[in-house]
């Protein structure tokens, strides 16, 4: 069973794909009538996304270290 912090922990990542999924969406929907989006509303959209994955990984006090360290783990040989 697991335990109250991952429990808080897999709902903050739900609600943090949910809004990063949502920007995602809202550049598409942009994009639908349109040939092209602008630099500026992509930049804003990857501002958004960026943004919301660094107050994610502040309020779960994810370090560069860890991130590092997990990437490598995770990498194909």
């Amino acid at each position: 069973m697991a335990t109250r912090i991952e429990k808080i922990f897999r709902t903050n990542t739900i609600l943090t794909m949910n809004l990063i999924l949502n920007e995602v969406s809202e550049c598409v929907e942009t994009l639908n009538g349109k040939t092209r989006l602008s630099k500026k509303e992509v930049a804003d959209s990857l501002l958004k996304i960026a943004k919301t994955v660094d107050k994610f990984f502040q309020k779960e006090s994810v370090t560069d270290e860890e991130l590092q360290r997990v990437t490598r783990k995770g990498k194909i040989k």
